[in-house]
């Protein structure tokens, strides 16, 4: 059985046809983001830190002050 992963909600943004979720893992090394789509429709993605923060994506400040604290 796989462990499930702790991760910290860092944004969610609203849109017409979906709402993204933003998650920091507990080791603040990976950024998982959840597309909550029409007709209970889901896509999950995981990106490096680093690189979410270098192309500035979806509350990339939140997570840079997070990292430098």
């Amino acid at each position: 059985m796989e462990r499930k992963e702790k991760r910290r909600l860092i944004q969610t943004k609203h849109y017409t046809n979906s709402i993204v979720e933003v998650y920091l893992s507990e080791d603040k090394t990976k950024i998982h983001q959840v597309k909550c789509l029409t007709h209970n429709r889901r896509k999950k993605y995981k990106f490096n830190v680093c690189d979410y923060i270098e192309k500035q994506m979806l509350g990339y400040s939140k997570i840079e002050e997070l990292l430098n604290k």
